[in-house]
């Protein structure tokens, strides 16, 4: 039976699934394209049929993940609340989405290897960083408008957005661990607590 376009395109989402469990729990290096088919259930020349070797699939899953990732804060971001209700918002919601979402985590921990592999991926880098520049822009500018309206005082924006990217990837890293994700479940309300006092200083 001929494979429709649909059918190729849904066996290229079910390898980069595959993989990004894969690559996740078993890092990069000791991955072998073999437990990646197996993993989706298919066959090594599925996956040479839509990449052409493991550094090429490792690429398109970072690709494929970048923007899904950031809607996590793009989606607080267009809910149009004040500066310090938006920033309590990304303090609190990017470590439960990270808690409760089994492919967020995945994700964050493909990061995680992909920094440790950065030598070997340099196409790779302008468009993260373009992507978190992107993202540092919009924060920096709720909270420049929470200075013009007085919410926050005391502090600029870039203080506060490199304060909030600190925290975010500090959590993430631990959560990643999977050593303290109860305790920053059960004090996440504080350490939300403890960041906002800090900007409103």
């Amino acid at each position: 039976m001929r494979r429709t376009k649909e059918d190729a395109e849904e066996t290229r989402r079910q390898l980069l699934r595959s993989a990004l469990d894969v690559f996740a729990e078993r890092g990069y290096a000791a991955t072998r394209l073999s437990e990646i088919a197996e993993a989706a259930g298919l066959t090594r020349g599925a996956i040479y049929w839509h990449f052409k070797n493991k550094e090429d699939l490792f690429l398109e899953l970072i690709r494929s993940r970048i923007d899904p990732f950031i809607q996590v804060v793009d989606h607080i971001l267009a809910r149009g609340f004040g500066a310090l209700e938006t920033l309590k918002a990304i303090v609190s919601e990017v470590p439960t989405a990270l808690i409760h979402s089994v492919e967020l985590l995945a994700y964050q921990k493909l990061m995680f290897i992909h920094s440790r592999h950065i030598g070997a991926f340099p196409q790779l880098e302008q468009l993260m960083g373009e992507e978190l520049d992107q993202l540092k822009k919009r924060v920096a500018e709720v909270v420049r408008k929470g200075q013009q309206n007085g919410e926050i005082v005391g502090v600029n924006a870039e203080a506060v957005v490199i304060s909030l990217m600190a925290l975010m990837v500090g959590l993430a890293e631990m959560l990643v661990e999977g050593k303290e994700t109860r305790t920053i479940q059960a004090n996440l309300e504080q350490i939300e607590a403890l960041f906002m006092r800090g900007i409103q200083a």
